[in-house]
């Protein structure tokens, strides 16, 4: 299957030449077929010299990863020793070459392990790993990187897949001249150990100054340490039950077929309309997916959230059908659009040029602190009066019916003082949370998965087949998806969330003074560097990762993906293990809801919304690109600030197939009663 329209890594220059080289580079290559990975035994301070590497350079290895010539590198065949010892502890004896192979050896079983990783495999690895051996990009590279990150649309995350494309490791160390050490990987065998074999160092991620200004260290994405932790258990437990799944289900349900029925007025005046453009003449109509998009997840997940509905499926209805204005500006709805625009704006701003600016009276702080006062004045009005009248039913004697996930929050006690387990406004933090992150990652999911959909013609056919096949030609819901009806479309959401997850990093601050399997030494307060994005599109991992390919989804193809990670004797139970992992997304090679302690808590959800929502607009309605704005071959204009977004929306061409799809049947049904008859 061909590339359909994947965001283009624009081609980074090296960096300019210099006098004096500060890269190291690995000399060692493993069996193996992945790239082997370096260490950094040294502080990865910004004050730090790196070591001159143990060979020199080729041209182009200077030219790509530090702009110097070979010519700097001392001869790889000098001694260090003065000679080689009769005993056979020399540089090249057979006691140092055994010593060094064994080495080799543990540090190769610790990388291509499926076993989960321990922490004495992990210090073992690291104490087997040679100092010499690593690379590390000085801070001329990282500077360079920054204009990099600004430049391309997907930001820090092109830079570093530039870093380790450059030098063809996994693993590397940056010196950051701006701040902590760094250290950068896509290799999911570290990302394990970063995210669960030593989370307890990495709990805390890396959050914007303005993030923590806003949101009051409140909040599931906004808040560290314990807190943290209490909040992301107990949000999560609706979006893992069997009996919310359910509910929740009908309410995404009740949701797209309200779009669709809009797209369908919308088909329905095309088709009315007097023209000579044939295309209009069949019911189709070309809008900003998009932009529905996000009316249908926001009106999905403030329900299943809090119980509220903005309703702005009405106002897409309006806005695709040209039908009279009715829908009335939500207060609301408006500060949390206000927020979120300006947060976009400024996200990675550090905090202190926002506060010189308000202090000159420029700049867009004040408004979204005031945007953000807003929000939380209405949020906290809609907790007071969900708690009132609950508490009603509780003086009635009559019990409580859970809908939402604020129903479940409101009465939690602390177990030790028996007062209410959270406040008001902490609950207000997580409805927030909860809605902003849920509703903009899924409809950017949403847009791209169509958009990948109009654009490859077999995958559209394939989904429609499963559609199709559906029990009575009914909408489909999440039970189609988990137990399997849905298998390849499912497929399709999760090779999109591959290639483009809605947030792209998840970076992660060293708690104490640490090193890693890899022998890169870490110490408190510095920066590990982990992005989903770059981890999607790793060629030791991925084959043909720049293409779109649901297909490497499948059961077959799962295992050849986790056999090619694994150990040459690993057993197929552990085979198995794996591909368990990679199908839910819970491993450390495809993480699109990011890994370990800090991971996504609707993940499971996200999946089964997202799948069910595609799902249902291919059955009533055929995507094809729109040629005008938008062509098939044409990149796609997105960027990334919190989660990616398309600042000029997506537009595409809709054409309806009959009420309920069953036009599509009738078509099918023919086609092979004609082939019968032939």
């Amino acid at each position: 299957m061909h590339a359909a329209g994947a965001v283009p890594l624009a081609a980074a220059g090296p960096p300019a030449p210099a006098a004096r080289r500060k890269l190291r580079v690995e000399t060692r290559r493993f069996s193996s077929s992945r790239a082997s990975r370096g260490s950094v035994p040294p502080r990865l301070g910004r004050a730090r010299r790196s070591a001159v590497p143990r060979r020199a350079l080729s041209e182009k290895e200077a030219e790509e990863a530090g702009g110097a010539s070979s010519e700097d590198a001392p001869d790889a065949s000098a001694s260090s020793g003065g000679g080689s010892c009769p005993l056979g502890f020399g540089k090249d004896g057979p006691i140092a070459n055994a010593v060094d192979g064994a080495r080799k050896a543990m540090y190769l079983s610790f990388m291509s392990s499926t076993s989960p990783l321990t922490m004495e495999e992990a210090r073992a690895s690291a104490s087997a790993a040679d100092p010499a051996d690593v690379t590390v990009l000085d801070n001329r590279v990282f500077l360079k990187s920054l204009k990099r990150a600004i430049e391309d649309p997907v930001g820090m995350p092109a830079a570093i897949l530039d870093w380790h494309g450059a030098v063809g490791k996994d693993t590397v160390g940056i010196e950051n001249p701006l701040g902590p050490g760094c250290v950068s990987t896509i290799d999911p065998r570290v990302v394990e150990y970063v995210c669960k074999t030593n989370a307890s160092n990495y709990r805390d991620r890396l959050l914007p100054d303005i993030f923590r200004l806003v949101l009051k260290d409140l909040g599931v994405t906004g808040s560290q340490g314990e807190y943290n932790r209490q909040h992301r258990k107990v949000c999560q437990k609706p979006f893992i039950n069997a009996s919310f799944l359910q509910t929740f289900s009908d309410v995404v349900e009740r949701r797209v077929e309200h779009l669709c029925d809009s797209w369908e007025m919308a088909a329905e005046k095309a088709a009315a309309t007097e023209t000579e453009n044939k295309a209009a003449a069949s019911g189709s109509f070309v809008t900003d997916v998009d932009l529905h998009s996000q009316h249908l997840l926001l009106d999905i997940i403030s329900p299943i959230s809090f119980d509220y509905n903005f309703n702005l499926l009405d106002k897409s209805r309006e806005v695709i059908t040209g039908s009279e204005t009715t829908f009335v500006e939500n207060p609301m709805l408006e500060a949390y659009h206000r927020s979120a625009e300006i947060m976009g704006e400024v996200f990675i701003t550090p905090l202190p040029l926002l506060e010189l600016g308000a202090k000159l009276g420029i700049g867009r702080l004040r408004e979204l602190t005031d945007a953000y006062d807003d929000l939380e004045r209405m949020g906290d009005d809609i907790v007071k009066k969900r708690r009132a009248m609950h508490q009603a039913t509780l003086d009635r004697g009559e019990e409580i019916e859970q809908i939402c996930l604020l129903d479940t929050m409101l009465f939690l006690e602390d177990p030790e003082t028996g007062e209410r387990a959270y406040t008001d406004e902490e609950l207000w933090g997580d409805m927030n949370d909860i809605m902003a992150a849920g509703h903009q990652t899924q409809a950017a999911t949403m847009t791209m998965a169509l958009l990948y959909i109009s654009r490859n013609p077999d995958v559209k056919a394939r989904i429609e087949a499963e559609v199709r096949a559906l029990p009575d030609g009914r909408a489909p819901t999440f039970e189609d998806v988990s137990e399997g009806r849905l298998e390849y479309t499912q497929w399709v959401i999760k090779e999109t969330l591959r290639l483009h997850p809605p947030i792209h990093m998840f970076p992660r601050l060293a708690s104490e003074s640490d090193v890693m399997p890899t022998g890169h030494r870490v110490e408190k307060g510095d920066l590990i560097l982990l992005s989903t994005w770059a981890m999607g599109r790793n060629p030791n991992v991925w084959e043909a990762p720049e293409t779109f390919d649901p297909e490497r989804f499948s059961d077959a193809r799962l295992h050849e993906l986790a056999r090619s990670q694994a150990d040459p004797d690993a057993d197929e139970d552990a085979i198995d293990r794996a591909v368990t992992m990679l199908k839910s997304g819970r491993d450390f090679i495809y993480t699109p809801f990011g890994a370990g302690p800090r991971s996504c808590i609707g993940g499971l959800f996200s999946l089964l919304t997202v799948t069910t929502i595609v799902a249902s607009c291919v059955r009533r309605f055929d995507f094809e690109p729109d040629e005008k704005t938008l062509p098939r071959d044409a990149p796609i204009p997105l960027r990334y600030d919190v989660t990616m977004c398309y600042p000029n929306g997506i537009n595409m061409k809709l054409t309806r197939r009959g009420a309920g799809g069953e036009e599509g049947k009738r078509k099918e049904a023919s086609e092979e009663v004609a082939a019968g008859a032939r």
